[in-house]
């Protein structure tokens, strides 16, 4: 009866007695190894100079004739990265074109800086941040300014572009989590410019990079000999502003922290007093 209605009646059926275990040990299962991927286009060198004639990550070389502001090398990803642009022109009355001025903005969660670069050899730092608000600086010889992403931008001395590849200049080299861009003017002129890779690729923040010297940066070793179409690139110059807080953070907390139940009252009670 019992073993009929066990489940209905509560009975539990007769237990067989548990199994001694082995003597023999089974051996443990190995963990296996994680997946390490390849960085994609690692320690890669890109570079634009004179007329301006660019060197891809890939090796390929190609020309850009055609006067206008393009995006040379875009990576953000979340409102944090960098975008390089670069305005090219006619730079002689032979018809010859050649980049004039550059902007390579880095942005962060907390800050955005702009360092603006023209063929005369001026640079200018301008940064807007939520401490400190919109700053303007002139970059100076012998000074390293700290960038948001924890780059930085100063003068020195670095490897040069070109045809040689090889001449050491002062030149402007702005340092960012994943590149290294080296500026520099040529008898003021127009502007030579040097984009490195860093040794974790540029696939590390989960975001392929874009633009004339970005898209060279790909996974495979196909080499860009030519532009199909300029008007994807095509972009124009943005200053960067922030935003417009009417309270500062110490008003702010003075507005919630008064006696009051009510904020709204303590903003019309303030507006009378100041009446």
């Amino acid at each position: 009866m019992c073993d009929k209605f066990r489940f209905r009646y509560g009975c539990t059926p007769k237990r067989k007695p548990k199994c001694r275990p082995r003597p023999e040990c089974k051996p443990k299962c190995k963990p296996k190894p994680k997946c390490e991927r390849k960085p994609i286009a690692a320690e890669e060198y890109g570079y634009m100079t004179g007329d301006p004639h660019f060197k891809g990550g890939d090796g390929g070389f190609f020309d850009v004739d055609k006067p206008g502001t393009y995006n040379i090398l875009k990576d953000m990803k979340n409102r944090k990265g960098v975008n390089y642009k670069a305005k090219i022109d006619y730079v002689d009355e032979w018809g010859n074109t050649g980049v004039c001025n550059s902007q390579i903005v880095v942005k962060d969660k907390s800050a955005k800086s702009s360092i603006n670069y023209d063929k005369d050899g001026n640079a200018k730092l301008i940064t807007v941040s939520r401490e400190h608000g919109k700053t303007e600086t002139i970059i100076e010889r012998g000074k390293t300014y700290q960038l948001p992403d924890g780059g930085s931008v100063c003068w020195g001395q670095a490897l040069g572009g070109g045809t040689d590849g090889q001449s050491m200049e002062e030149r402007l080299i702005i340092k960012t989590r994943e590149y290294t861009i080296t500026q520099v003017s040529r008898d003021g002129k127009y502007i030579d410019s040097n984009v490195e890779t860093g040794e974790k690729g540029v696939y590390a923040d989960r975001k392929m990079p874009s633009g004339l010297i970005g898209d060279t940066f790909d996974r495979d070793d196909k080499k860009r000999t030519s532009v199909d179409d300029l008007s994807k690139y095509e972009t124009e110059f943005k200053e960067i502003k922030g935003r417009k807080n009417i309270f500062s953070n110490q008003e702010v907390r003075n507005f919630f922290n008064r006696t009051s139940r009510n904020p709204f009252e303590n903003f019309y009670r303030r507006n009378r007093d100041d009446d």
